[in-house]
């Protein structure tokens, strides 16, 4: 069979997964381009790669050694995977291309980047600054803040509609795979956004850069994070804060599979990502508390100050009483430092 009527075959794949999948248009658009791809690299090398399972293959990994991204690759492969498979399910070929394949490529995810308590702290200052006395100050830092303190993405926070706000969560109606999910927030955030929102309608949207009426575009939030990194210095976009908020949760000892929930992660091994950054914030927190409660005498001239214990238990919502012998060797080592 000739290649060229792959793409016929292709677009009653596509159909299959729109009625039986309900597969976003997104998504056949991607999938389709990865077989256009393919299809051209085999037709200009004269494989026909429907009837030849070694040809197929030997399509494939000359493909895939182009400089593309590993995630771009990986998604090639699961493309051409299921592509496949529907081929040979209707009798179409014999090549069973899920075992031609092989096992997909390995993805090399980017390190996950978090923001410090400073760093959140000198951004709110530099909003106060840049948009203090601007008539979208309070949407710019409601923006901001909803990043912040929830898990949603880009592109689920232009979605939202008033409906979509309630007491303790937000409903996001077409998330990542056009699935739906309910994303708790922190009772402050939905009140504000609650009062934000107010005098809009229910299907009127809640970020917008002119008409409630009409969605927001993603000009709207890179130009506010762009104005904030260039101020700040601190290399900032939205799902940096998307990932801060969901390491500091998982640091606090939220269920791994409730997060995943909330993230919207179909795989649990997205999720799992986060759990070395907030070991390492459990630790921290775990090793000045330790350091303070089972210390030699005069533990001050040899570790941490007072003022690094009281932020460590203040993280670990305890209270902090300290010990007469803490006020007496922190202020000997003071009158030291001042002779």
């Amino acid at each position: 069979m000739k290649n060229l009527l792959i793409m016929d075959l292709f677009q009653d794949w596509a159909d299959e997964l729109t009625i039986t999948r309900n597969v976003r248009p997104q998504s056949i658009s991607y999938y389709k381009q990865k077989i256009e791809c393919f299809v051209r690299y085999s037709w200009e090398n004269y494989i026909d790669i429907l009837g030849n399972a070694f040809a197929f293959k030997k399509a494939y990994f000359r493909f895939a050694r182009s400089p593309l991204a590993d995630s771009t690759k990986s998604k090639v492969w699961a493309t051409l995977s299921q592509f496949g498979e529907w081929l040979r399910t209707n009798d179409i070929t014999l090549n069973n291309a899920p075992k031609i394949l092989g096992k997909p490529p390995k993805i090399k995810y980017p390190e996950i980047q978090i923001l410090t308590r400073d760093e959140i702290e000198r951004l709110y200052s530099v909003l106060a600054d840049v948009y203090g006395h601007s008539q979208n100050y309070e949407r710019n830092v409601l923006i901001f803040e909803t990043f912040l303190y929830s898990w949603i993405r880009h592109k689920e926070l232009l979605d939202l509609q008033k409906v979509d706000i309630y007491p303790n969560f937000i409903h996001v109606r077409d998330g990542k795979g056009g699935k739906a999910r309910r994303v708790g927030v922190p009772e402050f955030l939905a009140e504000k956004l609650l009062q934000f929102t107010k005098h809009l309608r229910n299907d009127d949207f809640v970020f917008t850069g002119g008409s409630p009426a009409v969605r927001g575009t993603t000009r709207l939030v890179s130009a506010i994070f762009k104005r904030l990194s260039e101020r700040s210095g601190i290399k900032l976009f939205p799902h940096k804060l998307r990932h801060t908020y969901a390491t500091q949760c998982l640091a606090a000892g939220i269920d791994i599979h409730v997060l995943q929930r909330q993230l919207g992660h179909e795989d649990i091994k997205m999720t799992i990502r986060y759990v070395h950054i907030a070991d390492s914030i459990r630790f921290e927190k775990i090793q000045k508390f330790v350091h303070y409660r089972f210390r030699e005498p005069n533990f001050f001239r040899k570790s941490i100050k007072m003022s690094d214990i009281v932020r460590a238990f203040d993280a670990l919502d305890m209270d902090f009483v300290p010990r007469e012998d803490d006020e007496q060797a922190e202020s000997q080592e003071n009158v030291k430092k001042v002779k």
